[in-house]
């Protein structure tokens, strides 16, 4: 099947009901680059990482997990969970969410101290400068949820390497940006309660994309990185180094653990 093929949750469900292999559901295609990797350092056979072109069609196949074979664990991101708890239904020892929103998340927080050091001490600064704005922004897009649950605040348009977002070697948002986001402040607890913890709370893409930013920004010559490079570097070290700790050696044991049971 092609990535421009449609995939839904029955396609998936009769596919899984076709093979024996020891199969993994994850949601797109960022997660494959990742867990592709990850199988590199498992010690199980036959085992197969299949995305289901996105979150809603990962959770649609779980919640009909009756009808296939119990080789099928589901990996997801805890998106907005991670704020405002998830629904019990989700409860269960074949789903592994991610610690933080979203597969970003756990990445940028098991390499935090290696990726701290690509930048230098300016960057260091403004990198500050723009989590600020951004938790600032999205506390108020949180706080449109926390009132209404069926908002949907739209995130995958919003990239601040879009300059009439952002502009070039700006930390701040563009005004015509956050009016057409109709932006409030949002209340002072909420807000307090991203920034602390934004590892986990914030939308990780939003984390990587201040890297791809301020490494974009520098002067031609100066060294740069991908967020594919990033990831790449964060897994391989995280993954050599075994740091029971570290989230995704939690989650190759997690995976491991799961299908020698089987």
């Amino acid at each position: 099947m092609s990535n421009k093929d449609s995939l839904t949750p029955d396609i998936i469900i009769e596919t899984l009901k076709r093979s024996n292999l020891n199969t993994v559901l994850i949601e797109g295609v960022d997660d494959v680059d990742v867990y592709r990797t990850l199988e590199d350092y498992l010690d199980i056979a036959d085992i197969s990482f299949m995305e289901c072109q996105g979150r809603i069609n990962l959770l649609k196949v779980f919640e009909r997990r009756n009808e296939i074979n119990d080789n099928v664990l589901f990996i997801c991101d805890s998106d907005l969970w991670v704020i405002l708890g998830k629904p019990e239904i989700y409860e269960d020892d074949r789903l592994i969410t991610t610690e933080g929103y979203s597969i970003e998340n756990d990445l940028y927080i098991d390499g935090e101290e290696f990726l701290i050091k690509l930048f230098k001490t300016n960057e260091l600064t403004k990198r500050d400068d723009i989590i600020k704005s951004i938790c600032e922004w999205y506390s108020h897009e949180i706080s449109l949820v926390i009132q209404d649950l069926s908002h949907d605040c739209k995130f995958s348009d919003v990239t601040i390497l879009n300059t009439s977002i952002m502009k070039k070697y700006s930390a701040q948002f563009e005004e015509s940006f956050l009016s057409s986001r109709s932006y409030a402040t949002a209340e002072e607890e909420l807000y307090e309660l991203i920034i602390s913890d934004f590892k986990k709370k914030l939308r990780g893409k939003f984390i990587f994309q201040i890297f791809e930013k301020i490494f974009q920004e520098r002067q031609k010559k100066s060294i740069k990185y991908t967020k594919a490079q990033l990831f790449d570097m964060v897994l391989n070290f995280v993954l050599s180094d075994n740091d029971v700790e570290k989230i995704f050696v939690k989650r190759k044991l997690q995976i491991t653990e799961y299908f020698e049971s089987k």
